[in-house]
């Protein structure tokens, strides 16, 4: 199955800039796709889960 990695930012402004992005890896067959943004939202939110293996 494909491996898609995704960087993934966390607006939290307590964080240090080091901290703010890491990448995530998607197993997936299909690419994902990133949700839209919100009106006057800088970022496209994303909340990740983990489904159980088929």
């Amino acid at each position: 199955m494909p491996v898609w990695q995704v960087p993934v930012m966390d607006a939290d402004p307590s964080l240090k800039a080091a901290q703010k992005t890491v990448t995530v890896k998607i197993l997936s067959e299909v690419q994902p796709v990133v949700p839209p943004s919100l009106p006057g939202v800088p970022l496209a939110p994303a909340e990740f889960e983990r489904r159980p293996a088929r």
